[in-house]
């Protein structure tokens, strides 16, 4: 007989930093004359070189009736190849744009747009030099998940710049507040013209240095945001409305070009973000004991076919901002918590948190992973904010990530379930047959705290060798009085019967689960 013995392991057990200003979440009050800044850092990459995409955006720059009181300053580089304006690929050239010209004011040798040094030298450059009573950072290239960043320069190996090297930048910074000249000490808006950035990570570690973040939870088309848009109406509006004109602009476009059902954009208020993330640590810890007390309850069935992933959210795939795609690591967070939260006032308290923070939203990116007769099939996937998950699971890129987690019990969480897996499980030995001829094996002491329950199946191989079939199983679970760490099998001799008669035939895997057939 073949013995196989199946262990599951169930422990559960932003560095951003904070001003003293009282006023640190007190918005600014619109002033229509005052002094505007738009920094534009655009890396091309192959967006560029391939298309010339980041080139068509500077046109809508230059075709824009830019006020008076407003700079546009962009720094250019990160493509091999630029098509128009004689941007240089070599080398890092910023620009302003007044009165319809693209002017050269500056250039420095080539350098990773994907580094944080180069994106802080920019930034400080930028700031010294233009810096207004009321600004906007603009962050143009691909995007990607909690762990990947973005602008990947083609030049230097697509390494992106990590979201949290951003928040690095932005504390290294140093502006002073007579360099900002009011009495605000974080800066209007950061605009995400790139894919995957609408995340809650990101959220988190920028919401000390902006008051508005925009940004999508998907992919965005090629034609990216209204850049006219962009600068003619920062002076014309307080920041929120600025904002929401922004977003409706990019839904007008995406409808024209028949991109509408695919796309989706978010202004988010970043002074909601600290209770936004307080009330996920709350949620997280409470599923956490949830899951821990519910888990007993579980048949061995459905034990033994229990996965980590599943311990977490069984929806997670389906919850995934890329539809039928598990290869992307993130998953809209509002959907894995309506459909995963267990206490419907953690659910409530987190739903209206997530309302309060993305204060605006556009286009309706819709779930048709379902079959059609569903109640789901057909509602938003995508809702706004999105959430690291390893759907495809990388045990380097999910430690680098449980680092930077903002949510603490989620990173406490997604280390037990799966970097804890197994690695601390032994046996005293390799198993023997006992005195009642029963196979029995123990494990060490030192596995006890790390082991939730054991499943022990019993196998009868067939003569051939080829295939195997179930006689029974056990499902233990340790308790804190357990002193014993022995365990055997239960099998009682009874065999697989239908209709009170015993079956004869042979038993075989099928897709992880076990199956039996036989003759009738």
């Amino acid at each position: 007989m073949i013995i196989t013995l199946f262990f599951f392991l169930l422990t559960m057990g932003s560095c951003t930093p904070t001003s003293s200003n009282e006023n640190l979440n007190e918005k600014p009050v619109y002033h229509p004359n005052a002094s505007c800044s738009i920094f534009l850092y655009m890396c091309g990459s192959n967006l560029e070189s391939r298309q010339g995409l980041a080139g068509k955006d500077i046109d809508e720059l230059l075709e824009a009736d830019i006020p008076d009181n407003v700079n546009v300053i962009l720094e250019t580089g990160g493509a091999k190849k630029w098509h128009s304006h004689n941007i240089a690929s070599d080398k890092l050239q910023r620009y302003l744009i007044k009165n319809h010209e693209l002017i050269l004011i500056d250039e420095t040798e080539n350098a990773d747009m994907g580094s944080a040094e180069v994106f802080h030298d920019w930034l400080k450059w930028a700031t010294d030099n233009y810096i207004s009573e009321r600004n906007v950072l603009v962050i143009w290239d691909h995007g990607g998940n909690a762990t990947e960043g973005v602008c990947y320069d083609e030049n230097y190996g697509f390494k992106g710049l990590k979201q949290s090297e951003l928040s690095t930048a932005f504390r290294n910074w140093g502006i002073s507040k007579e360099k900002i000249q009011r009495e605000y000490p974080k800066i209007d808006m950061i605009i995400f013209d790139t894919c995957f950035m609408g995340n809650i990570e990101t959220i988190s570690w920028l919401k000390d240095y902006f008051y508005y973040m925009i940004a999508s939870e998907v992919i965005m088309p090629g034609g990216g945001l209204d850049y006219r848009v962009i600068a003619e109406e920062f002076a014309k509006n307080d920041d929120e409305s600025y904002g929401r004109a922004i977003c409706d602009s990019f839904r007008a476009e995406c409808e024209e070009s028949g991109q509408a059902e695919k796309t989706e954009l978010s202004l988010y208020d970043l002074t909601q973000a600290e209770e936004a993330v307080s009330v996920l640590e709350s949620v997280f810890k409470k599923e956490i004991a949830e899951r821990r007390k519910s888990i007993k309850h579980l048949t061995p069935q459905e034990l033994g076919e229990l996965s980590f992933q599943d311990l977490l959210s069984s929806s997670a795939k389906h919850n995934s901002v890329i539809e039928n795609s598990i290869k992307f690591n993130a998953i809209d967070l509002k959907n894995l918590i309506d459909d995963e939260c267990s206490d419907e006032e953690s659910m409530k308290s987190a739903d209206q948190a997530l309302e309060r923070l993305v204060c605006y939203h556009v286009g309706e990116v819709k779930d048709h992973s379902l079959p059609e007769t569903d109640p789901d099939y057909g509602r938003a996937r995508c809702t706004g904010v999105s959430l690291y998950y390893p759907l495809q699971f990388d045990r380097d890129e999910l430690t680098q990530y449980i680092e930077i987690c903002p949510v603490k019990n989620y990173a406490s969480l997604l280390e037990n379930l799966y970097l804890k897996e197994k690695m601390e499980l032994a046996f005293e030995d390799s198993g023997s047959i006992n005195a009642d001829d029963r196979f029995e094996i123990t494990l060490t002491e030192e596995s006890k705290p790390h082991l939730n329950y054991l499943i022990c199946k019993l196998w009868k191989q067939s003569k051939d060798g080829d295939s195997c079939y179930l006689l029974g199983e056990k499902t233990f679970f340790l308790t804190e009085k357990q002193k014993t760490l022995t365990f055997y099998d239960r099998f009682n001799g009874t065999w697989y019967h239908l209709n009170g008669y015993p079956l004869t035939g042979e038993g075989y895997w099928d897709n992880g689960k076990d199956m039996f057939h036989a003759r009738i």
